[in-house]
């Protein structure tokens, strides 16, 4: 025998769902920060390896910190490059004209949802070209993706570079 008029099992029904969606969202949203934080040190490690195989010319390192099909947004019209193969070749010809002496990568924000890590931030590059040196400076945003040990490997790589005054 219900405990309600039977015309009101679906406004219990309708409750219900919208309590178990309440409380799924709520899980999600307290579980948010373990995760924000673990991606968080994973991604300021890729960082740092990042400015550190640049600096060495350590080409196939520095593609080993992207996804098997990861990518990078050149700014301007160059073309897209895909995968680590093309993306360490790229860096070794980048290496033959450039040396990076130095910069920073500073993140502003980190968003994580499921197994990708959004990242947004500004970022500046020491370099010696030609004999002249140089520095390049901008803002970037990037898509990490969390492996199987909870490592995270660059997916999108898209950065751009400040307005020439």
């Amino acid at each position: 025998m219900w405990l309600f008029f039977p015309g009101d099992r679906w406004r219990w029904a309708i409750l219900l769902a919208a309590l178990a969606l309440t409380l799924t969202i709520a899980t999600a949203a307290l579980a948010q920060p373990a995760d924000l934080s673990s991606a968080k040190k994973a991604i300021d490690r890729g960082n740092a390896l990042y400015l550190s195989t640049l600096e060495k010319g350590d080409s196939d390192g520095f593609a080993a910190l992207y996804a098997p099909d990861g990518m990078q947004l050149p700014s301007g019209q160059s073309p897209i490059i895909r995968g680590r193969k093309a993306i360490a070749l790229s860096t070794a010809a980048d290496a033959q004209t450039t040396k990076y002496t130095g910069g920073w990568i500073k993140t502003a924000h980190i968003a994580v949802s499921g197994d990708n890590a959004y990242e947004t931030g500004s970022y500046l590059f020491t370099y010696v070209s030609a004999g002249k040196r140089g520095s390049l400076k901008g803002r970037y945003f990037v898509v990490w993706q969390r492996q199987a040990g909870g490592n995270y490997l660059i997916l999108v790589d898209s950065g751009f570079p400040a307005a020439s005054p």
